[in-house]
C-alpha cells in the first residue's frame, strides 16, 4: 500500500517536471515578447511584430526540441538524464545557428532579416539561461525522487 502511494507521488512529480520543462520555452519567449513590445512602445521605436513572431517561432521550436528528450526520459535515471542534458546543450547551441542560416538563405522572406536576427539573439540569450536553470532544477528533483 505504501509503495503505491509513493509511486503515485513520484508519477505526479515526474509529470510536473515534464510540464515545467516543456512549457519553459513558450513562457519565456512570451515574457520577452511582452517586455520587448512594452519597451519599444515606450521608446516610440518600430516594433517589427512579424519579425518578432518569426524569431519567436524559431526560438520556441529549438527550445522545445532541446528539452524534449529530457522530458520524455525524466524517470530513467541520472546517467541518462546527464546525456539528455548534454544533447539539450548541443541543440541549444546548434539550433540558433540553423535558424540564422534559414533566415539568411531563404530568399522569399517579406520581413526584415536584420530585425529577425536581432530578435533571435534577444530570445536566445534569455532562453538559454532560463532553460539551463529549469533543466538543472528538473535534474535535481528527478534524481532526488
Amino acid at each position: 500500500m505504501g509503495d503505491s502511494i509513493t509511486q503515485s507521488a513520484q508519477d505526479r512529480n515526474n509529470w510536473r517536471l515534464r510540464l515545467a520543462l516543456l512549457l519553459t520555452s513558450p513562457v519565456v519567449i512570451l515574457c520577452v515578447m511582452c517586455v520587448g513590445i512594452v519597451g519599444l512602445s515606450l521608446l516610440k521605436r518600430p516594433l517589427y511584430l512579424e519579425e518578432m513572431f518569426i524569431a519567436a517561432l524559431l526560438s520556441v521550436t529549438v527550445g522545445v526540441l532541446a528539452v524534449l528528450p529530457m522530458a520524455i526520459l525524466i524517470s530513467r535515471g541520472a546517467v541518462l538524464l546527464i546525456r539528455c542534458a548534454q544533447l539539450a546543450i548541443m541543440i541549444r547551441l546548434v539550433g540558433p545557428i540553423i535558424g540564422v542560416l534559414i533566415v539568411l538563405l531563404v530568399p522569399a522572406w517579406h520581413a526584415h532579416r536584420q530585425q529577425i536576427l536581432i530578435w533571435l539573439l534577444a530570445f536566445y540569450f534569455v532562453l538559454y539561461l532560463v532553460e539551463n536553470l529549469v533543466s538543472s532544477w528538473a535534474f535535481k528533483h528527478a534524481c532526488a525522487s
